[in-house]
């Protein structure tokens, strides 16, 4: 298995442009003052929040995934997390975040606008909503359902060696345990990393690839 340290994730982080990292921090700022407003993340703390949300949702990028001109899908994407980070992290992806609260997508479009961050489509929808004829280069999945459920849903939106891109806590070993195995045997595990960011911030990030024509 691989590792990640804060380290090498918060080095990716520093090496941005000044003006993708200005991006950020302006994001940061906006759920923190939602926050106020309707309860979007439980986390408060700004150190936390910039762990979770912007060094975890580097991970990919971290790692040498191109998604430059790549169609995303993040599901259950909440506040915006890692399909928005990606987005402004990488202008040239082209990421759809999913969402079934109209309250989180109103307020991803609302930093969309702001952002002017055009390569971002908002979707207030459950994933079960999404037609299988729309098919998308990479699934995101961060803090959603348990992987039983995952995968079979994430496989009717990939097209042959596509990928799902999932990440996990520390338990995620028992939780692969309980899929079952013809489930599992749709994929290829491309990558499992495990990553410690701080005392807050740790887990699993696994890269998944959807088998060719798989019976």
């Amino acid at each position: 298995m691989e590792k990640l340290t804060f380290e090498a994730i918060n080095d990716y982080y520093q090496n941005l442009p000044e003006e993708i990292k200005k991006s950020l921090t302006l994001f940061l700022t906006k759920i923190t003052f939602k926050n106020k407003e309707h309860n979007i993340t439980g986390i408060k703390d700004q150190q936390v929040l910039f762990e979770k949300f912007i060094l975890e949702s580097l991970i990919p990028l971290c790692l040498g995934l191109k998604l430059s001109d790549k169609e995303l899908l993040d599901i259950g994407s909440g506040a915006g997390i890692p399909g928005i980070v990606l987005a402004i992290a990488d202008p040239c992806s082209k990421v759809t975040s999913l969402d079934k609260s109209p309250v989180k997508i109103k307020f991803q479009s609302q930093v969309k606008k702001s952002l002017s961050l055009a390569n971002l489509t908002t979707n207030c929808a459950k994933l079960e909503d999404i037609s299988p004829s729309c098919k998308y280069d990479y699934v995101l999945a961060r803090a959603y359902k348990a992987s039983n459920i995952i995968l079979p849903q994430a496989y009717e939106l990939l097209p042959d060696n596509g990928h799902l891109l999932l990440w996990k806590g520390q338990n995620w070993d028992k939780e692969w345990q309980d899929t079952s195995l013809r489930i599992k045997q749709k994929y290829d595990i491309i990558k499992i990393v495990r990553y410690d960011i701080s005392i807050h911030t740790g887990g699993i990030f696994l890269s998944l690839e959807r088998k060719t024509n798989h019976l």
